[in-house]
């Protein structure tokens, strides 16, 4: 599975800057082509080439688990996911944002839960849990984003360095402050390593391959 991986890394990986493939899938007035963000680290952690997932079984973005792989597309200078049930077609896309409560609200099973959180925080938290919300759904559910969720903005980094890997993703002006975290491999962002959770000190840079 690892060899085919790489096989399909090192096939596909692009930078939408300078290169778009003739089969990749286009968005109006999208400003990239669909692509999945996939993820670099150390092999001993295991981390290398797993595609990042909207949710785990603990409600935040993540490396492993059986649901739906992210795909994604910058649109208005905002990073967005498809609508993972009702496709491309969908308006009803999700959103990522940081929650920078200082104390993450978890339900019973220590899942990601925002109705959790400390009204009275605040938000002054330098590291946290990078989620995906889909603030207005089909069944005309609207989702507001708690207090300390910051959309702070999402860009891709070319790699001039090296072409053959694809464009980097970039949260508040910072190329290198993603980690993955756990058994579950859930995503966070800090901005220093001895940030919270202590425990999580595994970098991963996500780069992005077009989706054909």
């Amino acid at each position: 599975m690892k060899l085919k991986a790489l096989s399909l890394v090192v096939a596909a990986f692009t930078t939408f800057k300078g290169f778009v493939p003739a089969s990749a899938i286009l968005i109006p007035g999208a400003s990239t082509p669909l692509f999945f963000l996939v993820a670099t680290g150390p092999v001993s952690e295991g981390d290398l080439f797993l595609p990042l997932r909207l949710t785990g079984w603990s409600n935040q973005a993540t490396l492993t688990g059986h649901n739906v792989v992210g795909q994604f597309y910058m649109i208005n200078n905002s990073l967005v996911a498809e609508d993972p049930v009702n496709g491309l077609s969908s308006p009803y896309v999700y959103r990522p944002y940081v929650d920078l409560s200082t104390k993450i609200g978890r339900d019973a099973n220590g899942a990601y839960d925002a109705s959790q959180n400390d009204p009275n925080d605040d938000c002054s938290a330098t590291s946290g849990p990078l989620i995906f919300i889909q603030e207005n759904r089909p069944d005309g559910i609207i989702t507001a984003p708690p207090k300390c969720a910051k959309f702070n903005p999402f860009s891709l980094l070319p790699n001039p360095e090296d072409p053959q890997f694809g464009a980097k993703l970039v949260y508040n002006g910072n190329s290198t402050d993603f980690y993955s975290c756990g058994k579950g491999r859930n995503i966070y962002w800090k901005a220093n390593p001895s940030d919270e959770p202590v425990d999580c000190n595994v970098p991963v840079q996500l780069f992005t391959i077009p989706v054909v």
